[in-house]
């Protein structure tokens, strides 16, 4: 019984030994190009939270209103800046919605009132 035992788990320990080992290399430009992407994702995401608090919390906003650049108060810290290089949002408000742009280039968001 106990030769079985072992016999079975030295089986056991050369199926492990031998799935997995392959190793893949990744050029440095896939990784950069990984990285762009998920931050401009990230950014993008907190530029869509900003815009939405901003428009639920403020739906009587008008153009001209507050002038560009200015977010209103009560509008959580943690959604002001670009995740990236930590530069403020542009906030503009028009009419019809709300514009957040990222001074860092990775965008803008629209949301309509």
């Amino acid at each position: 019984m106990r030769k079985a035992v072992l016999a079975a788990s030295g089986l056991l320990a050369l199926l492990a030994a031998s799935c997995g080992t392959q190793t893949r290399s990744v050029d440095e430009g896939t990784v950069e190009e990984l990285r762009t992407l998920f931050e401009q994702t990230q950014c993008e995401f907190r530029m869509d939270d900003l815009a939405y608090a901003v428009s639920v919390q403020f739906p009587y906003l008008v153009e001209d209103s507050l002038p560009p650049d200015v977010i209103p108060a009560g509008v959580p810290d943690s959604l002001t800046a670009c995740p990236v290089s930590l530069l403020s949002y542009a906030i503009h408000f028009e009419a019809d919605g709300i514009t957040v742009t990222c001074p860092s280039g990775h965008g803008s968001v629209t949301v309509d009132y």
